[in-house]
């Protein structure tokens, strides 16, 4: 590893080898050197007119000059980042103090100096190297700028060196003489000084914020500026004189300690801010001053005119592009109203000014009547990725949507994400065939696997077809037909559903949460049970009470579909106490029959966190007079790893009642292992992924999977139970592996309680004869 940079600090005094703020014992030197400045300003005050003090004046004002250089040389090597500008800024000041040596050295004695000198060379190096000084530190500040920013800066350089331009240049012509390199040696400094000033103004023009270093360094140039121009002007008053001989240090002396202040911390809240308009408006309005005076008096000289007329210049050109920026602003802005940040698809503004303009169509009777479908796509088990792999496992896939769903569109076909989990297909000049057409694609395409890191993952949708103007004649009103259809559709569990008047009751989702607010209060709610077998002996030990809800017009609806609008409706309360209450019951009834099983309630993430719910079980218990031991309620681990602190608690009173817990739906989740040796459960449920092909070929890493997740149950001490059984071999298998309860539809389909046979049992398992596993493939063989 090098070690020059170790050394290099190291030959620095110790007081400026900090990299960080600048250290306590450099302020000491700056107070030293501020007040030999001030000193010094007194003696000029007091001096008589033309009275000169050759050893302050040459070598003293050469040796504070020197000390300022070598502090800005000091910041460039103490290590600190940005080490490139101190270095450039310290040499140039350098290269005036060697001047002012040089000059003193020829003067010394009252000897003249003739013109140009050698003081003129060094002095020259100095506007270069201060160029490149200022360009570092715009860099510096200014990651990145707009065309317009920068005509911005120019307008307000241009326009200054006009103006320094007009009150200097005219008594550097009346005094320049001799020979043409002597005049072109006259001419560097207001040439250099003017360059200098425009990029000072410049830069201070686009700078957003305007951060101490560059105030203290634009302050340092304008200061010398003012001096320069008392020089150029022969002042000899005794205010000129003084401020002619102090201008110089002054501004070395902030271009010294610009280096060392630090910037200031950015206010990361109120955002970037724009440059101001001041100082360009200033020096397009200097511009044309000057072009004024020029044109009317003729004393204004050439240069001047030039600069001024650049500077008109570029104000036009800065017009052309703010008109230019302007139109793409307001189209960028359009753009972003009209999409969804997350998918790049149309958003609901898009399609409702979609819409808006086809029904001002319709309605304007002089137009062509022309057809449009709209298609409401609402996602099926999106909510489950998201609870399972996170949020941003959901926004990927949303992600992935746009691309796979658009290549079945045409040019005219509009996709926007409504919002959530839903989108919608506006299909202009479309026709019902078509629209029912791109259903089945889209839902063929929704069915495709996405890939979520690294995980395969499947979804479905319900899809809500509407036409206008045939269903609706203005945007609410298709839209609503449209999630009528969906909604339709995803009770009767199709793919699609093209609305008509005839579903419209049956399919209002309004309507629909009145309807099951009426069904909980009236008790009009029923429960269907599925038997658990245990896979020792085949006898059905627990049964899992499902509720269905039986609708006058839609039959017999699932939980899956009305669970969801009970949830939206805050009916989950009134609703699984009715539940509790008839599976209580159910199983009093069966006990008293001497059917001794347990009984399965599922309970939500709104029941568990509810302060009253462990009251309303307790009341279940007792007003059926049913053993705690006797129920178990079933939590999803999805449930749990929303809010595991409030979930355990009520676990933990669950168990203290005496109840038994288990966790279904075990492994749809990521943080399973690390939450489950701390709940206080009875059961484990695999989850029907877990389960599912375990019989066919190539599900290796299956059987295995879930032969390590059976003996991590038993190892905690909990009963494991499969649901999803639907073969023998399936079955089977599950008892090898040394799993304890079965439940699918292999071993009972959900019933009634009259059609329940508590009695029935499955054929004995040969378990440990050649015969069903000589049935599986060879690997299962293996792994059992």
């Amino acid at each position: 590893m090098s070690t020059a940079a170790p050394r290099e600090r190291r030959a620095l005094p110790t007081f400026l080898r900090a990299s960080g703020p600048a250290p306590r014992a450099l302020w000491v030197v700056y107070a030293v050197m501020a007040t030999l400045l001030a000193a010094y300003i007194i003696s000029l005050m007091v001096r008589s007119a033309g009275e000169t003090w050759p050893w302050i004046d040459g070598w003293g004002v050469a040796a504070y000059e020197i000390i300022l250089g070598l502090l800005l040389l000091a910041r460039g090597f103490s290590g600190a980042p940005g080490r490139a500008i101190p270095i450039v800024l310290g040499s140039a000041v350098l290269f005036w103090a060697c001047g002012d040596i040089v000059l003193t050295a020829e003067a010394w004695g009252g000897t003249s100096v003739a013109a140009p000198s050698l003081a003129d060379l060094f002095y020259a190096c100095f506007y270069p190297l201060a160029y490149v000084a200022i360009v570092l530190m715009l860099r510096k500040e200014i990651k990145q700028l707009l065309p317009a920013t920068w005509l911005d800066g120019a307008i307000a350089g241009l326009g200054a060196a006009a103006v320094c331009a007009a009150f200097t240049f005219h008594a550097v012509f009346r005094s320049v003489g001799g020979d043409a390199f002597g005049v072109a040696v006259d001419l560097v400094y207001p040439i250099g000084d003017v360059i200098l000033l425009a990029l000072v103004v410049g830069g201070t023009a686009i700078l957003p914020g305007r951060r101490l270093p560059w105030l203290l360094f634009a302050t340092a140039c304008a200061v010398n500026g003012i001096g320069d121009t008392f020089n150029l002007l022969g002042s000899t008053a005794q205010v000129g004189v003084v401020f002619n001989g102090i201008a110089w240090p002054i501004a070395i002396t902030l271009m010294s300690i610009s280096v060392w202040v630090p910037p200031g911390r950015r206010e990361l809240l109120e955002g970037a801010k724009l440059p101001g308009f001041l100082l360009p408006g200033g020096g397009a309005l200097a511009g044309l001053v000057i072009l004024f005076l020029g044109a009317v008096q003729h004393e204004v000289i050439q240069v001047a005119v030039a600069l001024a007329t650049a500077t008109l210049v570029v104000v036009w050109v800065r017009l052309a592009v703010s008109v230019r920026g302007l139109r793409a602003l307001t189209e960028e802005r359009h753009r972003q109203a009209v999409t969804d940040e997350l998918t790049g698809l149309g958003n609901r503004r898009q399609l409702t000014a979609l819409l808006d303009a086809y029904f001002e169509e319709l309605a304007d009777l002089s137009t062509p009547s022309r057809g449009m479908a709209f298609l409401f796509v609402d996602l099926d088990h999106f909510k489950e990725i998201n609870d399972s792999f996170g949020h941003s496992a959901g926004d990927e896939l949303l992600k992935q949507l746009g691309p796979r769903l658009t290549s079945s569109l045409r040019q005219s076909d509009v996709l926007v994400r409504i919002g959530g989990d839903e989108l919608g297909a506006l299909l202009i000049d479309s026709d019902p065939s078509y629209a029912t057409g791109l259903a089945r694609r889209l839902t063929a395409l929704l069915e495709q696997p996405f890939v979520l890191n690294g995980v395969s993952v499947r979804i479905s949708a319900s899809i809500g077809i509407a036409a206008a103007p045939a269903d609706a004649t203005d945007s609410v009103g298709l839209m609503r037909c449209a999630d009528v259809a969906m909604y339709r559709a995803k009770l009767t569990h199709q793919s699609y559903e093209v609305y008509t008047p005839a579903i419209d009751d049956g399919g209002n989702r309004l309507a629909l949460v009145e309807e099951l607010r009426a069904a909980v209060e009236g008790e009009r709610l029923v429960l269907h049970y599925q038997p658990q077998v245990d896979l020792r002996n085949g006898e059905t030990v627990a049964a899992e009470a499902l509720v269905r809800w039986p609708h006058p017009r839609l039959g017999l609806i699932p939980p899956l579909e009305f669970l969801p609008l009970a949830e939206e409706a805050g009916l989950m309360g009134p609703l699984t106490r009715l539940v509790l209450d008839q599976a209580a019951a159910q199983c009093a009834t069966w006990r008293a029959a001497g059917r001794r099983i347990a009984m399965s309630v599922n309970v939500s993430s709104s029941n568990l966190l509810d302060p009253g719910f462990i009251d309303v079980v307790r009341a279940a218990l007792r007003r059926h007079r049913v053993p705690p031991a006797a129920l178990i309620l079933e939590i999803t681990e999805t449930t749990i790893i929303r809010d595991f602190a409030a979930c355990q608690s009520v676990i933990e009173e669950l168990r203290g009642l005496g109840l038994g817990v288990s966790i279904d739906d075990f492994g749809s989740g990521f943080t399973s292992l690390a939450y489950l040796g701390s709940l206080p459960i009875t059961e484990l449920k695999l989850d029907r992924t877990f389960i599912s092909g375990l019989s066919t070929s190539g599900r290796e890493q299956d059987v295995k999977l879930v032969r390590a997740t059976i003996e991590l149950g038993h190892a905690l001490g909990l009963v494991v139970v499969a649901e999803g059984i639907e073969t023998l071999a399936t079955l089977e298998l599950l008892a090898l592996l040394g799993c304890d309860r079965a439940q699918g539809y292999f071993t009972g389909r959900p019933v009634p309680a009259q059609e329940f046979e508590t009695s029935a049992t499955l054929p004995t398992l040969h378990v440990t004869s050649a015969e069903p596993v000589a049935q599986f493939p060879n690997y299962l063989r293996t792994a059992v």
